[in-house]
């Protein structure tokens, strides 16, 4: 027993001293610093940031340019817009150069409608030069018709022009080719009224007098 005691007195000692020092001393609670990479290793690009890297460049050059497309569409509305006034102004005057043509024209055609039934007599006519007549005196109106139709038909396509509108430039170009057909029909007008106008001449130098 007395054995047991001496071997137990220094393990009690070192309990007694040693461990409330231990337990005294301060923990520290420092995490400990992580590593960090050299400059090579940042300088360092894996296949994956390569990648990235590319598809960042690809994006910024096949992003479109809106700013660009803007200003160019409202460059275009604002150069149709001093052009439309223009337009306006030459379309007034082709109507109204077509009417005077056309009034014109009907002058002519009553004047040799007129002398013909006051001064050449059906009855020194023959069947044949009287239905002639009759055949260039219809052609007349059937031309006049026509001419005031295709002018109308201008004159409408041309209410369509916008700037605004989805496609100005075609609005402009179906009158510009409506004005052709005007001035095509107004030459058919013509030709027609000198037809006439020949054939009452050439009857009253027949002696189609009375």
């Amino acid at each position: 027993m007395k054995n047991k005691l001496i071997l137990f007195t220094p393990v009690l000692f070192v309990l007694l001293n040693v461990a409330p020092a231990l337990a005294a001393r301060p923990v520290s609670t420092r995490v400990p610093a992580t590593k960090q990479p050299t400059q090579a290793q940042q300088n360092t690009k894996t296949p994956q940031n390569q990648d990235s890297l590319q598809n960042q460049g690809a994006s910024q050059v096949n992003k479109p340019n809106t700013t660009g497309t803007a200003n160019m569409v409202q460059n275009r509305v604002k150069a149709c817009q001093s052009m439309e006034a223009a337009v306006k102004t030459r379309s007034q005057n082709m109507n109204q150069f077509s009417f005077k043509v056309m009034e014109t024209l009907g002058t002519m055609t009553n004047r040799a409608t007129d002398f013909y039934q006051k001064n050449v007599s059906t009855q020194t006519q023959t069947a044949a030069q009287i239905q002639t007549y009759k055949n260039l005196a219809a052609q007349v109106q059937t031309k006049k018709m026509a001419a005031v139709a295709a002018n109308t038909k201008a004159q409408n396509s041309l209410l369509e022009f916008n700037c605004n509108s989805d496609n100005p430039g075609q609005t402009l170009k179906n009158y510009t080719d409506n004005m052709q057909k005007v001035k095509s029909a107004l030459q058919e007008y013509k030709g027609a009224v000198r037809n006439l106008t020949d054939a009452v001449r050439s009857a009253a130098k027949k002696g189609g007098q009375q």
